[in-house]
């Protein structure tokens, strides 16, 4: 089995580095737009052309990532909350990578939804959703940010978080599929079916608690809205058929 989307975000799990449209293009002689100054360093790599000490780079496994998805048949998507898409676009047309024929490729040409705006990432996957109509259950997305889990937490994309600044890897990616293939499992006929063998130990969500309200008591705030009942805590339905 293999996801039907895989959706890559773009800062420190794509490449390595910060596409700012305030700290970019700000030297002498800068062009506008601010993404007129991103050039290419070499092939892994971008840089300001105004100051050089200002660069991004892919990271190495991406190149094989993004082919296995493609000869798996998934679309690839970007889900960035980059308030720049401009620059992201800019970068991403910079790198080439090969296609599942193992042809040349612009890494932005690969994409099939590029969805690169300041908004919580739940929203970006509901926009997916609208245009192909596929389960959250058939998407997944690696992100560096672990607090980005509310796409798993919210609407059941299976989040995979890279850390420590290494992007994303080769076996990253590998576990992600392993994690939303053990997912996927659950929601297919229960015969046989180990039940410890359950992808993930993880809260499974609030109990009569919107988004808003969870962030604020996450923040350490107390509720504000009083209109509907408030229940605090975890919780979880226990039943004795396991389908439940």
């Amino acid at each position: 089995m293999y996801p039907k989307v895989v959706a890559l975000d773009t800062d420190w799990t794509l490449f390595w580095g910060w596409l700012k449209v305030n700290e970019w293009g700000k030297g002498p002689g800068a062009y506008n737009p601010t993404e007129d100054n991103i050039e290419k360093r070499n092939y892994w790599e971008v840089q300001d052309r105004t100051n050089h000490n200002i660069a991004c780079g892919m990271y190495a496994d991406v190149p094989k990532i993004i082919k296995d998805i493609l000869q798996n048949g998934a679309k690839l998507a970007i889900v960035s909350r980059n308030s720049s898409k401009a620059m992201c676009d800019r970068a991403l047309w910079y790198w080439t990578v090969q296609d599942h024929h193992g042809n040349d490729k612009r890494l932005i040409d690969l994409v099939k939804f590029d969805e690169v705006y300041d908004s919580d990432k739940t929203n970006h996957f509901r926009k997916i959703k609208g245009y192909t109509n596929y389960d959250y259950s058939d998407m997944i997305l690696y992100d560096d940010e672990a607090i980005n889990n509310t796409v798993e937490m919210m609407l059941g994309v299976t989040f995979q978080v890279s850390r420590d600044q290494k992007g994303l890897t080769w076996e990253n990616y590998q576990e992600g599929l392993d994690i939303w293939r053990r997912t996927k499992a659950i929601y297919s006929p229960w015969h046989g079916l180990n039940l410890n063998s359950y992808p993930k130990r993880k809260l499974l969500g609030y109990s009569g608690m919107d988004m808003g309200t969870i962030q604020e008591l996450e923040a350490g705030k107390r509720r504000t809205d009083r209109k509907e009942a408030a229940r605090w805590g975890f919780a979880m339905y226990v039943a004795d058929d396991p389908k439940v």
